[in-house]
């Protein structure tokens, strides 16, 4: 897909959510949460993925029964903290077993490896992941 037709969409989208955030709309915040998530696990959704089919099939549920209820509204508000909680599971994830912390990757990244073997720069690279994870 080109990138005029990414920033299309994205700009579309924002239109649509602000639409649906100023309206007050619980159906077309409801679209705007399905809109989202299918986007983001589009990538996934082949033929022999059921976990992200399953996850995608409960997001929409719960969007659905959220609009169903009157709280459509509410599943475009929780999208922050949606986002919130997928960050620190990204970040949590990278502190179990012989992952490399996220920090620790950005650093090596940014400043070389040589940089991470300083006295501390492990340690305080660990405890800011832990951080962001919390």
């Amino acid at each position: 897909m080109s990138q005029l037709r990414i920033v299309a969409l994205a700009l579309g989208y924002v239109a649509l959510v602000a639409t649906a955030w100023i309206t007050g709309d619980d159906l077309l915040s409801a679209v705007c949460v399905v809109l989202l998530v299918s986007a983001v696990l589009a990538p996934r959704l082949g033929r022999q993925a059921r976990g992200p089919w399953i996850l995608w099939l409960a997001l929409v549920g719960g969007v659905v029964a959220m609009t169903l209820a009157g709280h459509g509204r509410t599943s475009l508000d929780l999208v922050p903290l949606a986002v919130n909680l997928a960050l620190a599971a990204l970040f949590g994830h990278t502190l179990l077993g012989t992952h490399t912390p996220l920090i620790a990757r950005a650093i090596v990244a940014i400043e070389g490896a040589e940089h991470l073997a300083l006295p501390k720069v492990a340690g305080y690279a660990r405890a800011l992941t832990a951080a962001w994870t919390a």
